[in-house]
């Protein structure tokens, strides 16, 4: 019996994985605990398109929708996110490249995940081609998002400048061809974070985000709050007493939010300021809260999730690596507390190469870690 099963289970395994044919999928909406009973027809970028009995067709934003379980179930796609969660990229690449799908809405979403794993796995190139396609043949998907944010982020890690400002402005075209005010703010993001990338055009970065943060203050506040947290972080970034006070007032009102994406990106903005006082004051106290209270709560409590923007986590890490080399160096005269300090410098040093080998800031974290 045992070995019946064993063999069973090795033929599942050989075979290509497919998404059965489901009858419905189920939808639900804010505030209502009943969900829709549905076919969904399509995912585009501002809303969720679904058939009921009848051929009733309708429509709902996804800002409303909560959940959505569709009737073939998406068991292998959660697999692969955690798979990438984890930095299993080559099990995530193995399900996404055997997998089937019955429906037109899952195709790009199997790409876009699949460029997620390649581009974990450090083949960028590949990653680059399977975003480019998503953006390229199925611009009317949510995805798209996803991807053109995704491939931004490859583009600028390679220092092409002109390509990064080139796919934003590719999605601010989409998003306002679709009508999408919410969505071409944050292609306007995309687009400022290319500036930021770049020393000499910070100045240029923080001004855009301002900008976007008072278009967005009215018709998208979420997008507001964002800009305002990445506003912080450049700002703080820029080193001089006065930007990193601005810095610490202007996140104050993102910290109270709820949203783990937005808390992702505040406290990355604090830790960044308190860093900066840090170093310059040679304060360990403020070091101290900058590398556990702030930097670290990029990690390890809101951390972002598989198909999101890597580089608030990225550029938290090389903070905390930062801080802790100086908390080492400030702590010559007390060896536990130097030692305690050189571990976690190394410990996260390597971390860091780990995940992001490829990133602009891992020479710094190099030469930062102990010999």
């Amino acid at each position: 019996m045992m070995h019946r099963i064993a063999v069973a289970g090795l033929a599942a395994a050989l075979a290509p994985l497919a998404l059965a044919q489901g009858s419905q999928d189920s939808i639900w909406r804010t505030g209502n605990d009943k969900p829709i009973k549905a076919k969904i027809t399509q995912e585009t970028l501002g809303d969720l398109k679904y058939s009921i009995s009848g051929g009733v067709t309708s429509n709902v934003p996804w800002e409303q929708v909560t959940r959505v379980v569709y009737g073939e179930g998406d068991g292998p796609f959660a697999s692969a996110e955690t798979a990438i969660a984890k930095g299993d990229f080559a099990g995530a690449q193995k399900t996404l490249e055997g997998l089937t799908t019955p429906r037109d809405i899952f195709v790009p979403r199997r790409l876009f995940l699949l460029g997620k794993a390649l581009q974990g796995a450090q083949k960028p190139k590949d990653a680059e081609a399977k975003y480019a396609e998503v953006v390229d043949k199925h611009a009317d998907s949510r995805w798209v998002k996803f991807a053109l944010k995704a491939l931004v982020d490859l583009q600028k890690q390679e220092k092409n400048y002109a390509g990064a400002v080139d796919t934003a402005d590719k999605g601010i075209k989409i998003a306002q061809g679709a009508k999408l005010e919410s969505a071409a703010l944050e292609f306007r993001l995309e687009k400022a974070s290319v500036l930021e990338a770049q020393d000499d055009k910070i100045d240029a970065a923080i001004a855009e985000y301002a900008k976007v943060a008072s278009d967005a203050a009215s018709s998208a506040p979420k997008v507001s709050q964002t800009a305002k947290a990445l506003q912080a972080r450049a700002m703080a970034r820029k080193g001089k007493d006065a930007n990193t006070a601005q810095a610490k007032a202007l996140v104050e009102d993102v910290l109270k939010s709820d949203d783990s994406a937005l808390l992702t990106l505040a406290h990355a903005a604090m830790g960044e300021a308190l860093l900066v006082e840090g170093v310059k004051e040679s304060s360990a106290d403020k070091l101290k809260d900058a590398a556990i209270l702030h930097l670290l709560r990029v990690d390890v409590q809101y951390p972002p999730a598989a198909s999101e923007s890597q580089e608030p986590l990225e550029y938290a890490l090389y903070g905390f690596v930062r801080a802790s080399s100086t908390l080492m160096g400030l702590a010559k005269a007390n060896k536990d507390d130097a030692e305690y300090w050189k571990a976690q410098t190394t410990a996260h040093g390597r971390d860091f190469l780990e995940r992001f080998p490829n990133s602009r800031y891992a020479k710094q974290v190099k030469d930062l870690m102990p010999r």
